[in-house]
């Protein structure tokens, strides 16, 4: 077996040597016929770098450890076949996976003192799509185990998201009747019972049939937001009340987006985060976490003032 036929200890270190990812292989796929077809496909269309030629060099080691199941002992240089060959690659495989996602949350947690659970989640979702390399519970244990101390998760929620989206619709729409917000508009204060904002709601819908076109619309579609918004769930309705005390806030963040100044210099954060801390102190990071994702505006230390 020529020397430059098998892989180096630092081509075994290096991900993009390991047959599983290089080729796309599923670790869960037993049909040895598929995964040659695979191999094949990849290594008869070669794209000419370095990387591909080295591919086509490894070619016996790729079809003894991949088709062959075999393993290799560097001492006397000799394949045994039907050793768990495969099994140790994908071993590898996951563990490259699992180390590239945990590096992603320990770059998180440079900035910060905690990481918010929908971030695992989405870190999870990214690395395995669309070939599943680890479970969840794999993946959160090894986030707890890596994470410097004094570094915390957050326990976040999907459904804590606020819909901003929906909530610059909704404002959209309101300008047809010059009104401020959903409460405004059905001429009801913020305190209003469930029962009296379905009343007035539906006296809305109700009043919209001798109005013009587009009225009629915005009532349409503006009632469909009350019932969104203030009648589905209570944990919704707190949500929009939310949004409306912090709106100064958003407001802000809404103009910078408009004119193109996609920043915020850390003691301007820090202002907006004082703000929403005397609001709601409980969530006021995440809320700014999540208004700054929305409209896309970056955090910037004070000193990147020069080089702006």
């Amino acid at each position: 077996m020529e020397e430059n036929s098998v892989r180096t200890t630092r081509e075994l270190s290096n991900p993009e040597f390991n047959y599983y990812l290089a080729f796309k292989i599923d670790l869960a796929q037993t049909d040895i016929t598929e995964i040659e077809r695979t191999i094949k496909r990849f290594i008869s269309n070669p794209k000419g770098d370095l990387k591909t030629r080295r591919y086509l060099q490894l070619k016996d080691d790729i079809y003894e450890i991949m088709i062959y199941d075999s393993t290799y002992n560097k001492q006397s240089k000799v394949y045994t076949k039907g050793t768990g060959g495969r099994k140790i690659e994908a071993q590898r495989a996951r563990e490259f996976k699992l180390a590239e996602a945990i590096n992603a949350i320990k770059t998180l947690c440079k900035a910060r003192p905690f990481v918010l659970k929908t971030e695992i989640r989405k870190i999870y979702e990214v690395i395995n799509k669309p070939i599943k390399y680890f479970s969840v519970e794999e993946f959160e244990t090894a986030v707890k185990a890596n994470l410097n101390q004094g570094v915390e998760i957050v326990e976040n929620k999907y459904d804590d998201k606020i819909p901003f989206a929906d909530y610059q619709r909704i404002e959209s729409w309101l300008e047809c009747f010059d009104k401020k917000d959903l409460y405004d508009f059905l001429g009801c204060s913020r305190t209003a019972t469930a029962d009296e904002i379905t009343l007035k709601n539906n006296e809305q819908y109700k009043g919209k049939v001798s109005l013009d076109l587009k009225r009629m619309q915005a009532i349409s579609f503006l009632c469909s937001m009350v019932q969104d918004h203030l009648c589905k769930t209570q944990k919704a309705r707190e949500t929009y009340d939310l949004y409306l005390k912090s709106k100064d806030v958003f407001d802000e963040l809404k103009i910078r987006r408009k004119v193109n100044l996609t920043y915020l210099f850390r003691s301007e954060y820090d202002a907006f985060f004082k703000k929403l801390n005397a609001i709601n102190g409980q969530k006021a990071e995440e809320i700014l976490l999540q208004a700054c994702k929305y409209f896309k505006i970056v955090v910037l230390d004070d000193d990147a003032k020069n080089i702006i």
